[in-house]
């Protein structure tokens, strides 16, 4: 609470620190999660490192975050231009429509979160493997580049979600998801909060074989089956890093066995539509206590925030329903099908976070922050030109 003063700073510390950083330790006592992960696990400073760093190791069968410093740049480079715009236009004097304000905002959130993860992964991934890896090829870590430990990407085109269910589970802010999989999620589903020992099974034949992750990959097709399908189980979060615990949701827990170490047992649709819940109230909650941060150390007070991802599992069961029962499987699996299920999707999304950007606006957090990153950029503008480093700089000292 030291950084009240700077919404910002504020809201970071909330996440990374009061969320992120103490979900993953309350998931290690279970032996799950980020700091159970064996790669993790072989170093103290690793283990530490990540501990306060806000990432994840890359989930198996899933591509990891990108590891080439030339591409992070371009991608800084383009994202900083639009978060830049977008402060630029909503802090317009003549102001903005409330409905085009609320998608820019959702746009330069999405902007922000990726500066703040996605653009320090290259370097934060080699910083933490170090001389950790060993292996490449059949664990993925050749895409690591330069033996760094595989991190997972917090985002991966929200924008192209083909359901809500796909958009929380497989597209926005993975880290949290991960989260919120590994000490939610898994608990309720297995019915234990100590992670259950791995079964025995042979070595899997290729990169991802034989482990499940949320959503599909279990193995070479596993995540087309799991995408076609039509339960709204477990898919708000998402796997975690090791193969121990069975996936909450994908194509092989959904026909009641395992890909490859044996069958496992169902899971009842209760139990699993039970668990989606809780993890989306247990984010709710936190995303209060987040607001809380930015809002001076005091609750918002009218829990909208807490609605809005309450009505996130409604919102997933009615449009897998939905989806199923009008759109037959060869029309959802073409193109025109998936355009049509995008634009759904997003719809769903945008209408219900009316809720969302009501509570950030009762205390000014959307034009607070706004103003701090103008102020930022101002203030290195300033720097910039003093130091002679801006074109035009030296003519106007003349």
């Amino acid at each position: 609470m030291l950084v009240q003063e700077s919404m910002v700073l504020s809201g970071c510390v909330g996440l990374t620190v009061m969320w992120v950083a103490n979900f993953k330790l309350l998931a290690y006592t279970g032996n799950r999660g980020a700091l159970a992960h064996p790669e993790v696990q072989a170093s103290s400073l690793v283990w530490a490192a990540l501990l306060v760093l806000p990432f994840f190791p890359a989930k198996s069968g899933r591509q990891p975050a990108s590891s080439s410093s030339a591409m992070a740049a371009l991608g800084v480079l383009l994202k900083l231009g639009v978060f830049l715009g977008l402060s630029v236009v909503l802090l317009a004097p003549q102001g903005v429509p409330p409905a085009a304000r609320h998608v820019c905002y959702a746009v330069y959130m999405w902007m922000f979160v990726s500066l703040c993860l996605d653009a320090a992964m290259p370097l934060s991934g080699a910083l933490l493997g170090a001389g950790q890896r060993k292996k490449t090829g059949a664990s993925g870590s050749s895409s690591s580049g330069g033996g760094g430990l595989a991190l997972q990407p917090a985002m991966d085109g929200p924008y192209a979600a083909t359901s809500v269910r796909e958009f929380w589970g497989r597209r926005y802010n993975q880290i949290v998801s991960a989260t919120l999989l590994e000490t939610v999620y898994k608990p309720i589903v297995q019915g234990k909060w100590v992670a259950p020992a791995p079964p025995v099974a042979p070595a899997p034949a290729g990169p991802g074989a034989g482990l499940d992750t949320p959503g599909g990959s279990s193995g070479e097709g596993g995540g087309k089956a799991a995408h076609n399908g039509t339960s709204a189980a477990g898919v708000a979060v998402r796997a975690g890093p090791t193969a121990a615990a069975p996936a909450p949701a994908g194509s092989s827990n959904g026909a009641g066995g395992s890909s490859s170490g044996g069958r496992r047992p169902r899971t009842s649709m209760p139990v699993m539509l039970a668990a989606m819940g809780v993890s989306f109230f247990i984010s709710g909650v936190m995303h209060e206590i987040c607001i809380a941060f930015m809002c001076g150390g005091q609750l918002e007070g009218s829990f909208r925030m807490l609605a809005f991802f309450l009505v996130q599992p409604l919102l997933i069961v009615a449009q897998d329903a939905a989806t199923a029962l009008l759109l037959p499987k060869a029309f959802r699996e073409s193109m025109p099908g998936r355009l049509l299920q995008t634009a759904v999707t997003l719809a769903l999304v945008l209408a219900s976070a009316e809720l969302f950007w009501a509570a950030l606006e009762s205390c000014r957090i959307d034009e607070r922050g706004l103003q701090e990153v103008v102020g930022a950029m101002q203030q290195l503008v300033a720097v910039a030109r003093s130091a002679g480093l801006l074109p035009g700089a030296a003519r106007e000292e003349l």
